[in-house]
């Protein structure tokens, strides 16, 4: 017993010196997506910020606001993060902060809320910097019909066959089917867990996340060892929103965790789409009060997530332009694009669009 609190002596809080773990500590501290944990890594870093917990007072916060903020702090373990360390480097996960090459740019959207690291395990990082146009997000219910699971595999399988990246939850339903759907195929997926990527589902036939691993990447924001909570489930329904330039929602209901997801690429301007639904069945309600009220895309095809991908495109090439330079950066990505669009002959074509450079700078 004294052997083991020696060990994890370097995990005490005020002997933490190292960015990096700094981040991991917060993982094991902090609710996902806490915004004055968010705002003090923005402005001191992951090492400060712990400093803070530890009594230090960081300017214009009150008495009572740090005492509410420094609450969590009381139930730090050091053993808990060491045990978490052992776990990643058992299980072979990265660890991902902002500023490493292989994060997600499309992230530091979340601004504040954006995790404070991530854990990683796959045989592509690079679809982690691949442009957000290049990322195509589906969501829905758990409990989805048969119809709509369906349509997630055309619409999955049409995308993962182009190119795009697909992006889904590991719960299952809509999103374990769209990651199905890209088995064998050239796109790959992302799959987002709300618990650590050491938890293993053996219930799923075939090492079904192995495979998915394979040829794509398993994330979550959740440190190895822990389980999903009400909390972790939130910050995954925000990696959803912000890993891709288009979330397409394909069945679920008006008050739902997906709608949310929906409400977050909105916020974030992403585009988002829905699967229109038969009148009066019950997971077609969310998509269709989605497209009457005119804010998404009608998605029936893969062309039309093709077309939404490349919209987002030729959106950030234009806020590209114009901040780089004067108004002639503007007119010559404009008459790119033209000239593009005029000799496709496909949706498929039109989507691929420019260069990745282009489309988003790494």
């Amino acid at each position: 017993m004294i052997e083991n609190r020696r060990s994890h002596v370097k995990y005490e809080l005020k002997n933490i010196t190292d960015e990096r773990l700094a981040r991991i500590a917060l993982c094991h501290l902090m609710p996902s997506g806490n915004e004055m944990t968010g705002a003090l890594l923005e402005g001191y870093g992951a090492v400060q910020t712990l400093r803070f917990g530890l009594g230090e007072r960081p300017p214009g916060y009150d008495q009572t606001t740090l005492r509410v903020w420094r609450h969590h702090f009381a139930h730090y373990d050091p053993a808990e993060l060491g045990q978490g360390i052992e776990l990643a480097q058992r299980h072979n996960l990265r660890v991902l902060i902002p500023g490493d090459s292989e994060w997600p740019s499309g992230l530091n959207d979340l601004d504040r809320q954006a995790p404070y690291a991530l854990w990683a395990r796959g045989g592509n990082p690079e679809m982690l910097t691949r442009a957000l146009p290049e990322r195509a997000t589906f969501t829905g219910w758990r409990a989805a019909s048969s119809h709509s699971l369906f349509n997630t595999d055309r619409l999955a399988t049409g995308m993962s066959q182009e190119g795009v990246t697909v992006v889904a939850t590991s719960l299952p339903g809509i999103g374990r089917m769209a990651l199905a759907s890209t088995l064998g195929q050239p796109g790959g997926a992302i799959a987002t867990f709300a618990k650590g990527l050491d938890m293993r589902n053996e219930r799923l036939p075939d090492r079904f996340f192995d495979r998915v691993a394979a040829n794509g990447m398993l994330l979550s924001e959740t440190p190895p060892g822990r389980t999903a909570s009400r909390d972790t489930l939130r910050g995954q329904l925000r990696l959803l929103a912000a890993l891709s330039a288009m979330t397409t929602v394909v069945e679920t209901a008006p008050r739902s965790e997906v709608m949310k997801v929906a409400a977050i690429a909105l916020n974030l301007r992403r585009v988002v789409g829905a699967v229109p639904g038969k009148e009066g069945s019950i997971g077609a309600d969310a998509s269709n009060e989605l497209l009457s009220g005119g804010l998404v895309r009608d998605v029936t095809t893969p062309a039309d997530i093709l077309r939404g991908l490349e919209a987002f495109g030729r959106k950030q090439a234009f806020i590209t332009a114009v901040l780089a330079g004067p108004s002639t950066s503007v007119q010559t990505a404009t008459t790119a694009r033209s000239d593009q669009l005029q000799h496709r002959s496909s949706p498929a074509e039109i989507a691929r669009g420019p260069s990745r450079t282009a489309l988003e700078p790494r």
